[in-house]
């Protein structure tokens, strides 16, 4: 009887798989719709990853609706992108770069093997390296939403903030490198933090997309930051500050010493040890305040665990990534009139914000008219941004009816 009801259950799931993917081919956004009911009426993880899937495909093709000359780097990522039909693999991953050619080896790599299926169609190239990033980083929120033990419907939260959250969905068809290696991010933290994962492989790999990441290497792997803040770690945390201050002078004197070594490690230790190469505009005061709400949310978080008194080495996880993101909110709050560095590091901060809204999420009750509330404000939200943005999206009624004619203008 058992067997029989299962089988029942899953025909209708992969009945509903099938009316989806068909309504989605005419109007993604009742086809989201239909899979959040799906999800709302029986709260199971697969129905999560159908709605997930789908918002992940939702949201590349809203990215690749945005017109290439009216972004300030796509021309030169599209330019890149194309050049890989012209070069050997050597040629093209030793070649690719702006400032360090032949030193973030991973993305040209991601690139050359997109191309074999791509080809020449960028809109394709653009829609894969999007869907990609999502994926990656749902698959990430969900592991860590596991570990929590928050019901598969407040996940909605967490996934629509990501893909609908304006900074966020800037930086996803902007900054490609970078928004890769953010992906690669948020899937080591959930894996080493609370799985005992080392995450070496992804972890180069993050590195090799964007060299930025290699800060992340002593707040992930270093016990040194995963201390309680007590009067015997606050030494360890002063000493932390006082090498975030002087980090130039540091990184300068570091590089003395492979400064006739064309390494990663040269490279990153040349550009942490120089001021602002690119103009850009200084943090303004809705991120200053961003980064002190995450540290707010964090410590707050810390707290109630500390009071719950839960078992150490549980603790333990959570301080560690808890740790990460402040002492790096910090490092940019430190570093603010590094107008380059505040601003590339700020996009982790961003990115790293769907950790604090899932120890929200997991805090308070949410009822599914909250929920669904939440999942309209969102959609809005989005909207209203890309119909204002400074970017040009092409997308009238392309994305509301018949999507993929997207892929082959």
């Amino acid at each position: 009887m058992q067997f029989s009801a299962r089988v029942n259950a899953n025909s209708q799931f992969f009945m509903i798989i099938i009316l989806t993917t068909v309504l989605f081919l005419i109007c993604p956004l009742i086809s989201i719709l239909v899979a959040y009911w799906v999800l709302l009426r029986e709260n199971k993880e697969r129905c999560l990853w159908l709605f997930a899937v789908l918002m992940a495909c939702y949201i590349s093709f809203i990215n690749i609706s945005k017109s290439i000359s009216s972004d300030p780097d796509l021309p030169w990522y599209t330019e890149q992108y194309l050049e890989a039909g012209n070069l050997s693999y050597i040629q093209y991953i030793m070649g690719f770069g702006l400032n360090g050619k032949g030193r973030e080896l991973f993305f040209p790599t991601f690139n050359y093997l997109v191309y074999f299926i791509a080809g020449d169609n960028v809109a394709l190239y653009r829609f894969i390296h999007s869907l990609v990033c999502y994926i990656l980083v749902f698959f990430a929120i969900i592991r860590f939403t596991t570990y929590l033990k928050i019901y598969n419907r407040k996940i909605v939260i967490p996934l629509l903030w990501y893909t609908c959250f304006p900074w966020i969905f800037t930086y996803s068809q902007t900054i490609l490198r970078q928004f890769l290696a953010c992906s690669f991010l948020l899937w080591i933290c959930v894996e080493y933090f609370f799985y005992d994962k080392k995450m070496i492989i992804p972890f180069a790999c993050m590195v090799l997309s964007h060299t930025s990441t290699i800060l992340f290497f002593p707040l992930v792997y270093l016990p040194f930051f995963h201390k309680e803040l007590t009067r015997k770690s606050i030494v360890f945390y002063l000493i932390g500050i006082l090498l975030f201050l002087l980090i130039q002078p540091i990184a300068e004197f570091l590089g003395m010493f492979v400064a006739d070594s064309d390494t990663i490690l040269s490279y990153a230790l040349k550009r942490a040890s120089s001021d602002t190469t690119f103009e850009l505009p200084p943090l303004g005061l809705s991120k200053i305040l961003f980064l002190m709400l995450e540290i707010g949310v964090l410590l707050y978080y810390y707290i109630q665990i500390k009071v719950k008194q839960i078992d150490a080495g549980v603790l333990k996880r959570h301080i560690g990534l808890i740790n990460s993101i402040i002492i790096l909110n910090l490092f940019i709050l430190i570093n603010i009139h590094q107008l380059e560095l505040s601003n590339r590091l700020f996009t982790y901060s961003a990115v790293l914000s769907v950790f604090p809204l899932c120890y929200l999420v997991q805090k308070y009750r949410l009822k599914e008219n909250v929920i669904t509330l939440f999942f309209v404000i969102m959609q809005l939200l989005l909207v209203l941004y890309f119909m204002n943005s400074i970017y040009i999206y092409e997308i009238p009624f392309g994305i509301l009816i018949n999507p993929f004619h997207l892929l082959f203008q």
